[in-house]
């Protein structure tokens, strides 16, 4: 990838969610496949992931075994400690599948049990109410 805002090469981690939580200074993201290897994240970021995806961090508490995989760019810093520059995260259903809601969870849910073939688009540039799921 090109140079990040401090100039420093950007990399990208895609990975599944451990935890978000408070750090020595600042913030920390550990994702599932990195459990040793912590990303920092600054407060102003923290705070506007909160306000970005809360309805995304609390969908995940209501849907059972669900997924949250995060995307972010990355640098490493002066010190080698890696310091997040941009996330995003999306919540997916235990087969993987993306969800946007807790009534989307629960069509997959029922879907998957029923073992009916499905497509399910990603909602990008669709508008809100625009439907994303197909049966077949």
């Amino acid at each position: 990838m090109g140079p990040g805002k401090s100039g420093k090469k950007l990399m990208l981690l895609v990975g599944e969610v451990d935890s978000i939580g408070e750090a020595t200074f600042g913030y920390a993201l550990k994702a599932k496949n990195l459990p040793d290897f912590p990303l920092v994240m600054t407060s102003d970021l923290h705070k506007s992931f909160e306000k970005v995806f809360k309805s995304t961090v609390t969908l995940g508490g209501y849907v059972p075994n669900a997924h949250s995989i995060v995307i972010a760019t990355f640098v490493i810093d002066l010190n080698g400690i890696p310091a997040v520059q941009e996330m995003c995260i999306m919540l997916t259903s235990p087969e993987w599948i993306p969800i946007e809601n807790s009534f989307d969870g629960q069509l997959v849910e029922m879907l998957v049990e029923q073992k009916r073939s499905f497509q399910k688009q990603l909602r990008y540039t669709f508008p809100p109410r625009s439907p994303l799921l197909r049966s077949f």
